[in-house]
């Protein structure tokens, strides 16, 4: 018995050093690759020089700025770079792979432990990145992952404390709720949970300490809507109306199998993974599949039976419920991000598979948990190193050597520009519309005033835009200067001042940054 603890013990000890690992390898090598990202970069380091305390990303009130307080103190004490910030994401990540150990300790025996352990230690690459994302992503996931911990610890318990179990609840649910409003099935299977076991008067009791700790949880949005009434509110109703109602008032129930449900979660996988669209079907698919059919044995092992050791299942069967309706029936969308809530518990339902299957098909168990692991484990090879992120290096130091300050791009381009270079560069991200996604307004209003100003246009998402500012500078008779980094067009020491609405770029040519 000793020797086998032992043993269990060394063996998780070193999938969970291999988590580590493969979290630090890509943390210090994907540098800010994502704009929304290095904006909350950006806020994290207007808040270490106590310039700005934002409770939520800049113009956008549902996505909660906690990374830029954590990233704040990690600027702190090892200073200010993408690099840093992105062990803010690793951080998270690998906080979620220790939460998966503790939850596969409740729901699952030894060895299919060591299954989930090891899927969420090197999990498909799509969700590798997800969690490694600083701002609504591996934030979100990890605490959406705590309250459904602490979910389950009180299931065991049989619900018998009902006054610091919901309490605690009410407050990882009140935070992640304040990151993001993707959170809803988190706290639709809580309402669930309390409702089939507490009736009246014990509910009440139960659902008021639920309700103290989720306003203490959720007190950055409150104190931001005090500042700007309503603010959260309205953009969540905004979002709710991009949910596609058809779905409600004409279902189908083969669209709703195969079209919202199958493929939707097939694209899971392949999330951020470059691949021909076959290959990826040929892929996304069985893995879907694989989920699915994890699910309908964990129902049908467990049900909806009511006594303490079975309901931490139906916990978890409730919330996949909930992220099935809202995540992918409701939400019109079908973009990877949406899928990472799901993804969250992935490796559980894995580990109940294939540990279930082993009694009786070894084989057939082995199979399973080796195709799943060499597949995720090719996706993180290819995607290793992030060579996209050497692009923005390589522009940054460009800009900075030649003394360019003021400048005009993309929302990507010109806030991950900035970020690399700690604000030594101001770029407005306003090069397609005057408005679009210009998080601080103040500084487009100071680069519009500069003397001199440089245009910079990633010609692989834009090669249309490059083109056309040359040609508007013929049309003028407007001299300048032009170089190539790593696919980026530098243009620069303009004869003539020229000004983003003076070139003939449709507005639509800008990406939105919420695709």
């Amino acid at each position: 018995m000793v020797k086998s603890r032992v043993k269990y013990a060394l063996v998780f000890s070193v999938l969970i050093g291999i988590g580590l690992i493969v979290r630090l390898a890509f943390a210090l090598n994907m540098g800010s690759v994502d704009g929304d990202v290095a904006v909350f970069g950006l806020m994290a380091k207007h808040i270490l020089e106590m310039k700005e305390f934002p409770a939520y990303l800049v113009l956008m009130h549902y996505a909660g700025s906690m990374v830029s307080y954590v990233g704040a103190v990690f600027f702190k004490f090892f200073g200010v770079s993408p690099t840093v910030f992105n062990l803010v994401g690793a951080l998270f990540s690998f906080s979620w792979v220790i939460l998966i150990l503790f939850m596969a300790k409740e729901l699952l025996g030894r060895f299919g432990v060591v299954v989930a352990l090891l899927s969420a230690a090197l999990p498909f690459y799509g969700f590798l990145r997800y969690s490694l994302l600083t701002g609504q992503y591996g934030d979100s996931v990890f605490f959406m992952l705590l309250a459904l911990f602490v979910l389950i610890k009180w299931a065991k318990s049989g619900y018998k404390n009902a006054t610091a179990a919901p309490m605690l609840l009410g407050f990882c649910c009140g935070v992640v709720f304040w990151i993001t409003p993707a959170a809803a099935p988190v706290l639709l299977t809580t309402a669930v949970v309390m409702l089939s076991h507490y009736r009246k008067r014990p509910f009440f009791k139960v659902a008021l300490f639920f309700l103290a700790g989720f306003l203490i949880g959720y007190v950055p949005a409150i104190a931001h809507n005090l500042q700007y009434p309503s603010a959260t509110l309205f953009r969540m109703a905004g979002k709710a109306l991009d949910l596609d109602r058809s779905v409600l008032s004409a279902p189908n129930p083969a669209d709703i199998v195969f079209q919202r449900i199958l493929l939707k979660i097939s694209i899971i996988p392949g999330s951020f993974f470059k691949m021909p669209n076959l290959i990826a079907t040929l892929i996304g698919v069985p893995a879907a599949a694989l989920f699915i059919i994890s699910m309908v044995f964990v129902i049908k092992d467990h049900g909806f039976r009511r006594d303490a050791g079975r309901d931490m299942w139906y916990v978890m069967c409730i919330y996949v419920y909930w992220c099935v309706i809202f995540h992918i029936i409701l939400v019109q969308i079908p973009k990877d991000r949406y899928m990472a809530p799901l993804c969250t518990v992935f490796p559980l339902f894995i580990g109940y598979l294939v540990s279930r299957f082993r009694p009786r098909f070894r084989s057939l168990g082995i199979a399973l948990l080796s195709a799943v692991i060499l597949y995720n484990c090719c996706t993180i090879a290819r995607s290793f190193p992030d060579r996209n992120a050497n692009r923005y290096t390589a522009l940054a130091g460009r800009l900075v050597a030649k003394g360019l300050h003021y400048g005009f791009s993309d929302y990507y381009t010109g806030y991950i520009t900035q970020f690399e270079t700690k604000e030594k560069i101001a770029i407005s991200p306003t090069l397609f519309h005057p408005t679009f996604c210009d998080r601080w307004p103040a500084e487009t209003k100071r680069i519009r005033s500069a003397r001199e100003v440089f245009y910079v246009i990633d010609k692989h998402r834009y090669p249309e835009a490059a083109l056309a500012l040359e040609e508007k500078c013929e049309e003028r008779g407007i001299s300048y200067k032009k170089e190539d980094i790593e696919g980026f067009g530098l243009y620069y020491d303009f004869s003539s001042k020229i000004y983003p609405e003076d070139l003939p770029i449709k507005k639509a040519m800008e990406k939105s940054v919420y695709e």
